[in-house]
């Protein structure tokens, strides 16, 4: 209820302020297990995702976020359980697990924090370990942000893809995995210094 009940206040306050066109939203699998993988610049970034899709979306957020008690408690009824960014959490990759195990979707912004006018910060490689732990399709969004109210934002989702299958994950796949998740972030990005990379 309460996720349907934000999303909904999240439909009529920041998306009449800042409207938005959203292109490939269905391009999200019906079912099994996926891992969101979205570019973070600012804090309603969440309702981007969750008003788009058809499918209730998990997410990893920040631990330093549930410290407020009330505030923790709200964000773990929407759908949130912490992680630390800081160091390698288990609880965090176990609860991801968790949910990917019963075909539920998780969101995460990869780089960890949000970025200000960055195209795409430095990426976590978490990512890489739980898709490879649990074969879940990786679904690429990249929001094109706009600082001005009533200007529209773009949010564009790409297809879903999988990583190579490894009985290993060592630091040089998590490195190109996380690099192939880059490229396809990258794709979906309109900012002008991508637009001319992809063009030459």
């Amino acid at each position: 209820m309460l996720y349907r009940i934000v999303n909904f206040l999240a439909r009529m306050v920041f998306f009449s302020l800042y409207p938005r066109k959203v292109t490939g939203q269905d391009q999200m699998p019906a079912q099994g297990p996926v891992i969101v993988v979205c570019n973070h610049k600012y804090f309603f970034d969440v309702f981007n995702l969750t008003t788009i899709f058809g499918r209730r979306l998990t997410f990893m957020a920040k631990k330093e976020l549930f410290q407020n008690r009330i505030l923790g408690a709200l964000i773990r009824r929407y759908g949130a359980f912490p992680v630390d960014r800081d160091g390698n959490d288990l609880a965090a990759i176990r609860s991801a697990m968790a949910v990917l195990k019963k075909d539920g979707v998780l969101a995460i912004f990869p780089e960890g924090t949000r970025s200000h006018g960055i195209v795409l910060g430095e990426l976590k490689q978490g990512v890489a370990l739980i898709a490879q732990k649990s074969g879940a399709q990786i679904l690429p969004v990249y929001i094109n942000h706009t600082d001005r109210i009533f200007a529209r934002m773009q949010v564009h989702v790409g297809a879903p893809f999988t990583l190579p299958p490894t009985t290993r994950a060592d630091a040089a796949y998590l490195a190109a995995s996380m690099e192939t998740v880059r490229e396809k972030m990258l794709a979906l990005c309109d900012a002008p210094a991508v637009l001319e990379e992809k063009r030459a």
